[in-house]
């Protein structure tokens, strides 16, 4: 079975400054995110905004499910 799923696309009244900051302040994920979440950490105590290639984060969804990703960074 092949399922299409047609792009999306958003505007988003501030700067991608700005969002990068709202989205890595995973202390405050539950102010502008109600969904499956229930925390995000970074391993080791750093900020979602020191992230950097190899840190590895910690994340628990509301069914219990957790999981360790690993920051990668895209090559361009």
């Amino acid at each position: 079975m092949v399922v299409h799923v047609e792009p999306a696309a958003i505007e988003i009244a501030a700067s991608p400054q700005r969002v990068r900051e709202v989205v890595l302040d995973f202390p405050n994920l539950s102010v502008w995110h109600k969904g499956h979440f229930k925390y995000i950490k970074v391993q080791g105590g750093k900020s979602g905004k020191e992230l950097v290639q190899g840190d590895k984060l910690e994340i628990l969804l509301d069914l219990g499910m957790k999981f360790s990703p690993v920051i990668q960074v895209p090559e361009l």
